[in-house]
């Protein structure tokens, strides 16, 4: 309709205004780059529409400062432009700004679920767990494309609480994910909390088809790991330790890196001795935090 009011009324930077912010709206790129040459710059809808742009072509920084300069100026499009906004932060690892933004977007409009979603993402960072929870827990209980993702880090936080029955059943109510990573999140909770529960053999399944679903999934290594060497098959343990090491991340704080490397040394040490082992699990479990699926 847009672009048929465009043709009816060439010149108007109103209408080309508004045809760049349609397609920014719907990744059309080079249909909205074209509108915002001719629309005029300084508005904040043009403002607003670039600044879409710019975050779908990656130029973070430009993206930042024109979506800031177009909420400044009151853009129609305030919904959409606080939720990329918040992304893009959020993707910064800004996430106590991005805490503000996406709370505005979700108050604006309560159907917004990208907004709800990444918003109890940030209170989650910022340590706000039963805000986080009780988003997480609303989220996964409607149908929306966050629902799975929701559920997972719901029943993750339940986890957090000592809670895996509520956690189990969560993650049996939700949709079965389809992304192998989002499949591989979900079965490696479900391992946590039948190990929990008292069900290692349970929770090995569900570990073992988390590296399947997503082998470059760290953290599935990480508890196949743990587990084979409670059950004292220190060699194939190592092996699920030494891989979950080549796909941490290093730098993260809360990845458990040196504790892990710690543990394996101790591990071969104790096969060159011919000894057994003892493990405290909790003291080489890195923050899950730290594994969340991020933005996509």
């Amino acid at each position: 309709a847009l672009d048929r009011a465009r043709e009816l009324d060439m010149g108007n930077p109103a209408t080309q205004r508004a045809s760049a912010v349609a397609h920014a709206l719907q990744n059309d790129l080079a249909a909205a780059e074209d509108q915002l040459r001719l629309a005029d710059p300084a508005s904040p809808d043009s403002l607003a529409a670039a600044g879409l742009v710019a975050s779908l072509k990656g130029d973070n920084a430009v993206a930042g400062e024109k979506l800031r300069d177009a909420l400044a100026g009151k853009t129609s499009i305030e919904d959409e432009s606080l939720t990329r906004l918040g992304l893009l932060l959020v993707e910064q690892g800004n996430y106590g700004e991005a805490l503000t933004r996406l709370d505005e977007a979700a108050r604006k409009n309560p159907a917004n679920d990208t907004a709800r979603y990444f918003h109890a993402l940030c209170m989650d960072r910022q340590h706000l767990t039963a805000q986080a929870l009780s988003e997480y827990d609303s989220l996964a209980g409607k149908n929306g494309p966050y629902q799975s993702r929701a559920g997972v880090q719901a029943a993750r936080l339940h986890l957090a609480q000592q809670n895996p029955d509520r956690a189990l059943q969560i993650i049996g109510q939700i949709p079965p994910p389809t992304l192998p990573a989002d499949v591989a999140e979900l079965e490696t909770v479900r391992g946590r909390a039948n190990m929990m529960l008292n069900d290692p053999d349970t929770a090995q399944a569900a570990f073992r088809k988390a590296a399947q679903a997503d082998p470059s999934y760290g953290p599935a290594h990480l508890e196949i790991g743990l587990l084979l060497v409670q059950r004292q098959d220190i060699s194939e343990g190592v092996r699920e330790l030494e891989r979950y090491l080549k796909l941490a991340d290093e730098s993260a704080p809360d990845a458990g890196v040196a504790q892990v490397k710690t543990l394996v040394d101790q591990l071969r040490r104790s096969v060159e001795s011919g000894g057994t082992v003892g493990m405290n699990r909790t003291a080489v479990e890195p923050d899950d935090r730290t594994n969340e699926r991020g933005v996509s």
